[in-house]
C-alpha cells in the first residue's frame, strides 16, 4: 500500500432479500466515488453490472463485512477483471461465486491482501454453509 490517503475500503455486501439466496456484491467505499460490482440475474442468466452507488445507503439495509484496503490505483485493475469474470459456472453457480472468484482473483493478483481467516469467515456466510 502506497499511504492511507492513497488507499480505500473495500466490502462485500451481504443483501437480505428474505427469500432464496442472499445477494452479495463487492463494494469499493471511495469517500468520493462508490462502485458496486456484481452479478445479477438467475441461474444460468448471470451477467455483470457495475454501478456507481453507495451500498451503505441502500434501502435493503445491507450487511457489509470490511474485506481489506485497496490502493485507489488498484481500482481500474479490479474493475476489469470483474468485468471479465467468467459466469453461470454450472448448477448452482451464482453472484456469491462470483464475489469469492473475484476476491481470489484480486488476493493472487496482488491487487489487495487479505488474511486467510478473513476468507474462511466470508465463506462461511455463504448460503447452505451454516
Amino acid at each position: 500500500m502506497s499511504n492511507d490517503e492513497d488507499a480505500v475500503k473495500l466490502f462485500v455486501v451481504i443483501y437480505d432479500q428474505g427469500v432464496g439466496f442472499k445477494h452479495w456484491a463487492l463494494f469499493v467505499d471511495d469517500r468520493e466515488k462508490f462502485i458496486v460490482l456484481h452479478a445479477i440475474g438467475s441461474e444460468g442468466r448471470f451477467r455483470f453490472e457495475e454501478r456507481k452507488s453507495n451500498a451503505r445507503e441502500s434501502k435493503r439495509d445491507p450487511e457489509l463485512v470490511e474485506l481489506a484496503t485497496i490502493d485507489k490505483d488498484q481500482i481500474p485493475r479490479l474493475r476489469r477483471a470483474a468485468r471479465r469474470q467468467p459466469l453461470n459456472r454450472g448448477p448452482g453457480w451464482n453472484c456469491q461465486d462470483f464475489v469469492l472468484e473475484l476476491v481470489q482473483e484480486a488476493i493472487d493478483n496482488g491487487m489487495i491482501e487479505v488474511d486467510d481467516e478473513k476468507v474462511k469467515e466470508i465463506r462461511g456466510k455463504m448460503d447452505g454453509f451454516e
